[in-house]
């Protein structure tokens, strides 16, 4: 048996076991720089084995914030649960309870402020992350607390915990997915695609560009030649708003991987002005399959100009585009548009 391998698990194992969890206070960090009216006093301490937030000044208002470590990451967890009492909190309806970073830009409220139950009682609140179409693992966790008329406010948490099951008395949080919004590119709206061969070293001299369903398939002929075809989009995109860029795609044949499929630019040219590569030729894989893509794109510029690129390394390249979009939050695309499949006539036989 190798003792050191032995040595270094046990020390890991002590070292998480020993670890602060996520309910101590000392883990939670107030962001007084969130807010415009921050407490006139507030704390965050354990008492009794529980988590408890203190602020005062009616109106008043302060986020604590923790930072999940790995071990704490259940990335098969359906539930975010909290088991709360709340004290003199106030409910508005428009602000957060929790918030999650999940991979979302900004993140996602996880529940509402307007969803607590003030009282002597305990309540306990579920966030559904499936729901809520989290991105990805919770990362990091806010927790707001906002002062009442009185002027004191208590949140005391005895569980906060990432579950699969919950329990009978758990409250679904009614925080759902952010609304999607979508631009899509429809290749009919675009008009007649123009080849520029100047933009290529090694301009090909037989190529094509034609429309197959709601796609266009791009051909290339001869080794070691080239083609672009720009365009101008329909209206502007505001990548700030719009950050992910998806498409499907069918590829075949001996494709030069050393280019862009889809560029992207402020203006037609790129010189002196933002451009970006959301699509390598490399990306792509030439098997005759369909296949989908989606990034995020990072730099926030308004995109007015598409163009496609594809290089020949042998006798024939092609590739089909479809489904071309920009959106707010990355596609859930269909799953007959995931997996090759065949309907069936009928039914299975017995």
């Amino acid at each position: 048996m190798n003792t050191g391998l032995l040595a270094i698990v046990a020390l890991t194992a002590a070292s998480a076991v020993g670890a602060p969890d996520i309910t101590s206070a000392e883990r939670w960090e107030p962001r007084i720089g969130w807010v415009q009216q921050p407490p006139t006093r507030y704390a965050a301490a354990n008492e009794d084995g529980m988590l408890v937030f203190r602020a005062e000044g009616a109106r008043k208002e302060l986020p604590w914030q923790v930072t999940l470590r790995d071990d704490e990451i259940a990335s098969e967890a359906r539930y975010l649960l909290i088991r709360y009492r709340a004290d003199g909190l106030a409910n508005p309806p428009h602000d957060y309870f929790l918030h999650g970073w999940e991979g979302t830009p900004g993140g996602l409220t996880y529940a509402s402020s307007g969803e607590i139950e003030s009282g002597a009682q305990w309540h306990t609140l579920a966030v559904d992350l499936l729901q809520v179409e989290a991105q990805g693992d919770t990362r990091q966790l806010a927790i707001k607390v906002i002062v009442g008329d009185a002027g004191k406010a208590t949140l005391t948490v005895a569980r906060l915990a990432l579950v699969d099951e919950l329990p009978a008395d758990a409250k679904v949080s009614r925080a759902s997915a952010p609304v999607r919004h979508s631009v899509p590119l429809n290749w009919s709206s675009v008009g007649e695609l123009k080849p520029a061969p100047g933009w290529t070293t090694r301009p090909a001299t037989q190529f094509s560009a034609t429309a197959e369903g709601s796609g266009m398939t791009f051909t290339v002929h001869g080794s070691d030649r080239q083609m672009r075809w720009p365009l101008a989009l329909p209206e502007p995109v505001d990548l700030r708003r719009l950050p992910y860029f998806s498409l499907r795609y069918r590829a075949s044949g001996q494709l030069g991987l050393t280019t862009y499929a889809v560029w992207l630019g402020e203006q037609g040219s790129g010189a002196g002005r933002q451009a970006t590569i959301p699509v390598l030729a490399k990306d792509l894989c030439a098997d005759g399959q369909w296949h989908t893509i989606t990034v995020e794109i990072k730099q926030p510029f308004r995109a007015t100009q598409l163009a496609v690129g594809l290089d020949c390394a042998g006798e024939q390249a092609t590739m089909t585009l479809d489904g071309i979009a920009f959106s707010s939050r990355p596609p859930r695309w269909p799953v007959a548009q995931l997996l090759s499949c065949q309907t069936r006539d009928s039914a299975w036989p017995n």
